[in-house]
């Protein structure tokens, strides 16, 4: 080989290429999602010091032309042309685009190739002197929030289409340039690669702005509806500064109001929070006591009012409601955008009132978080860097917070709950049979009922349900009570008075057993929920609900003792149905006249009978599963409604007309998302709506069975193993 060749092969140096699948490593990759690809152009304009930021996109037209893309889709799949149709990222018609307009000082051409084309330039960084000290924005006026530089790519996790507009104040032109990805997806080097720029001239000096256009938008990124859009900008902006403004459709983007029932510190608002400081290791330093150095945070945790407390009517029970899953906990920021959360950080469900952080909101202001010379936020800004050792002091010391405020709001909830029983019809009237009890056992059996209301407020359904099962057992006790005090023979008073002091220890014991037996069937549930929503399974998960609630009625409500049948052809349920009710029992259960012939394979998945008395039920439930990972929509509502119709159809006919029996009927499974896009979802949410308290169907989403039966089981186990402790100190 030529020597010439050889030397070719041994350059002195080598340059870095960058190839263009850093567009959809750092683009789409990390932006997949309309919501968080605007909050990173929100937080530019922001930095820029503009006073508003207005978005464009037509929701309609997006969902139009989604719905065509994914049903063209669907077909390719069918005729072999498509492998998987889970994510669908075809862009969508040009003319359907999004912008994000803002009043900032805009940029020069020499700001957009220095600045805006500069991937990952850290721009609080000093370039001459290597040190953050860019810290505020132009105008002094604002800490920047960018730092990593990849906010930019936003714009290519949503569309394959950005073009760039700006304006400086004092120039009489503005700036456009359009970068389009299907152009740039095959460049071997990026920093080769140009974007034509165009100038619009003769324009007003006065005038500064900001504008980016998005088309080719990404089918299946265009997933958030407005309002969700809505809730992710205002919880990750408007919390701070209350001067700026963004806009979407020229409607403001503003926080759902809300009914706060307690602030932690007490009294404390968004603009006199509390205060606490995180301790850390000074970094650069040896590990020992002396190097430990701390910085303040502020925080405010607030608890939300509960639809289902006594003084809410109807208006307030619409600013009142439990958080979704993914929006409780902490919320941390810094420099005026959330840099992690909502978390419940390292919160456990052991911990005292947890459940109470279904209402829970924590506001962490932590400035200097993003302030070290080592980045603690994630690349990705999807939360703080969990292994960096000042992170996990200060998710630490916010989780002793929120600790220390669900302890605090037990208290204040248990004396306004305790007030509220007092005045209460329903509560007093359930009280009433113990008024001649002793004052301890008074004092316990409003102890339960505190419990109850605090979990679920006095005019819920559960307390109405719960509330006079448990105080049963308050009132048997009493009548033992009452036996002791009738034995005439003074010698055998404490012989029978400890006797029964034992079998009500021996009582408590084993409904103790009861309880805590419960709990690893509501443990069951829970792992069955996750894992059927995790994996998407469909009838497999619905048999394994199906035998699990059948074992264990009570986790649908207390009173259901028996189920009748359980998927089973209706032929037959008119069989079990005909026997269990004692009706007609010789009756010809024939094809021809059943409720309906054997080709009708349709089947409810549970059946209970709820009675007043065993001969004659006086309520049966018809009760529909559906998989947890399969969200509720309107056939399986009306599904639900032909078994309740064909049943009470059957019942007419065989049943004396003086006794009725009622047919209700419960769909339970995975509520849809409130602002779900589907039309048969969205005709079940209508129906709901038109649900009273006295209406025969009921919809319920499993986590809140769940989470139901857990309360109730946890606070039963609570006051359950005081008295066996009083029985005990009373036995010895």
């Amino acid at each position: 080989m030529p020597s010439s060749s050889i030397a070719a092969t041994r350059p002195d140096n080598f340059n870095m290429i960058i190839h263009s699948g850093m567009l959809e490593t750092m683009g789409h990759n990390m932006y997949s999602s309309v919501a968080k690809c605007l909050a990173e152009f929100v937080a530019n304009s922001y930095d820029a010091d503009a006073q508003l930021v207005d978005i464009e996109m037509d929701f309609s037209a997006i969902t139009k032309e989604k719905e065509i893309i994914r049903n063209n889709a669907k077909e390719e799949k069918k005729k072999g042309l498509r492998k998987d149709i889970s994510a669908v990222y075809d862009p969508l018609p040009e003319y359907v685009s999004i912008t994000i307009s803002d009043d900032g000082h805009g940029m020069s051409p020499s700001e957009i190739q220095n600045y805006f084309m500069a991937v990952t330039r850290n721009r609080r960084k000093d370039l001459q002197t290597g040190e953050q000290t860019k810290v505020f924005t132009e105008s002094g006026n604002r800490r920047v929030m960018g730092r990593k530089g990849v906010g930019k790519l936003a714009g290519f996790g949503v569309a394959e289409h950005v073009k760039v507009k700006s304006k400086r104040k004092g120039q009489n032109f503005a700036t456009l340039f359009e970068m389009d990805y299907g152009e740039i997806k095959d460049t071997n080097d990026l920093s080769n690669k140009k974007f034509k720029a165009t100038y619009i001239e003769k324009l007003n000096t006065e005038s500064q702005y900001t504008k980016i256009t998005l088309s080719k938008l990404r089918c299946d990124s265009m997933k958030s509806s407005k309002n969700s859009i809505n809730r992710t900008l205002a919880r990750t902006f408007l919390i701070l500064d209350k001067n700026f403004k963004i806009s979407i459709n020229n409607e403001p983007v503003e926080e759902e109001i809300i009914e706060w029932e307690y602030t932690y510190p007490e009294n404390a608002t968004e603009e006199s929070m509390g205060e606490a400081f995180v301790g850390y290791e000074k970094e650069n330093k040896e590990n020992n006591v002396d190097d430990i150095d701390t910085f303040p945070f502020k925080y405010l945790i607030r608890f939300r009012a509960r639809p289902n407390d006594h003084d809410a009517d109807e208006q307030k029970k619409k600013v009142r409601a439990s958080l979704p899953a993914e929006r409780r906990g902490a919320r941390i920021y810094s420099h005026g955008r959330i840099a992690h959360g909502p978390s419940l950080l390292n919160l456990h469900s052991g911990v005292h009132n947890f459940h109470a952080q279904d209402y829970m909101e924590c506001i962490v202001i932590a400035d200097k978080i993003d302030e070290f010379e080592h980045d603690c936020i994630v690349t990705s800004r999807e939360g703080l860097n969990k292994d960096n050792p000042i992170v996990r002091a200060l998710f630490n010391t916010v989780t002793e917070l929120m600790k220390e405020s669900l302890k605090e709001h037990s208290k204040f909830r248990g004396q306004v709950i305790k007030k509220a029983i007092d005045e209460d019809p329903f509560s007093k009237n359930i009280l009433s049979p113990l008024q001649s009890a002793s004052k301890k056992t008074q004092a316990s059996a409003k102890k339960i009922l505190t419990v109850l209301g605090s979990e679920h407020g006095i005019k819920s359904d559960t307390y109405k349900e719960m509330a006079p099962i448990v105080l049963q057992a308050v009132n048997a006790g009493e009548v033992l009570s009452d036996l002791i005090r009738q034995e005439t023979t003074p010698k055998s008073i404490p012989i029978l008075a400890e006797a029964m002091a034992e079998l009500s220890r021996i009582e408590t014991r084993d409904l103790l057993k009861l309880y805590r037996g419960r709990s690893s069937a509501i443990n069951t549930l829970r792992k069955l929920h996750n894992d059927s929503y995790d994996k998407q399974k469909g009838k497999g998960y619905e048999n394994q609900l199906h035998d699990l609630l059948k074992e264990n009625t009570w986790l649908i409500k207390p009173e259901f003792g028996s189920y009748l049948t359980s998927d089973k052809p209706m032929a037959h349920l008119c069989q079990t149905l005909d026997t269990e009710l004692a009706i007609d029992q010789k009756s010809d259960l024939t094809a021809d006249n059943a409720i309906e012939n054997e080709e009708d394979k349709t089947r409810p998945d549970l059946v209970f009978v709820a009675a007043n008395n065993n001969t004659h039920p006086d309520t049966i439930v018809i009760i529909e599963l559906k998989s947890p990972g399969i969200k509720l929509n309107n056939t399986h509502l009306t599904q639900l409604k032909t078994y309740v119709s064909k049943t009470k159809r059957y019942l007419e006919s065989k049943l004396q007309k003086e006794h009725n029996v009622n047919v209700h009927g419960y769909l339970i499974g995975t509520k849809p998302n409130s602002d779900t896009k589907s039309a048969t979802q969205q005709l079940l949410q209508d129906e709901m709506k038109s649900f009273g308290p006295l209406s025969p169907f009921k919809v319920i989403d499993l986590i809140e069975l769940i989470n139901d039966a857990l309360q109730v089981h946890q606070s039963g186990i609570e006051i359950l193993e005081a008295e066996e402790s009083r029985l005990e100190e009373d036995l010895s």
